[in-house]
């Protein structure tokens, strides 16, 4: 999987170069393939991990009892005391995670929601682009999960 992945954003970052400069009509092939390989790609993902776009982890402010509580709370779901490793500091009076298998276990929550996936446009407009989510393994239970979080983007 994690070989088609590469090929895929290779394609897409790429495209075919030829002696005479890219290839249009290949990128256009890429990006049609891409639009049916990246669908499956995350079918898969879900499916071999448990659904991680139903979970969101949460250290700042959408969580309870936080400024931005209510961006989450109009999404039906159920919330968890969960570890994560990495850092959380704060930047211009936002609070900023960067994951990092190094550092401790930090204190966070979980939210899961199988209306998650509906969402993630909006959360994703709503965090905006100092930050980028990903995927990352979190302890709920003394049990290992895959979760999204939303991480400083360092290429803001």
């Amino acid at each position: 999987m994690g070989r088609l992945l590469y090929i895929v954003r290779s394609n897409i970052a790429h495209g075919e170069k030829t002696i005479y400069g890219p290839d249009h009509g290949a990128i256009e092939r890429n990006r049609i393939v891409s639009g049916k390989v990246i669908p499956l790609q995350k079918l898969l993902i879900n499916f071999l991990l448990d659904h991680p776009d139903r979970k969101l982890v949460v250290y700042g402010t959408l969580a309870p009892g936080k400024v931005n509580q209510n961006i989450l709370s109009e999404i039906e779901g159920s919330w968890s005391d969960c570890k994560v490793k990495g850092r959380i500091f704060e930047k211009n009076g936002l609070p900023y995670f960067v994951w990092d298998s190094n550092e401790s276990l930090k204190e966070v929550h979980l939210f899961f929601s199988k209306k998650l996936p509906a969402s993630w446009n909006r959360l994703d407009q709503f965090e905006g682009s100092t930050y980028k989510r990903i995927l990352v393994p979190v302890t709920v239970d003394k049990e290992v999960c895959v979760a999204n979080i939303f991480e400083e983007n360092k290429n803001y």
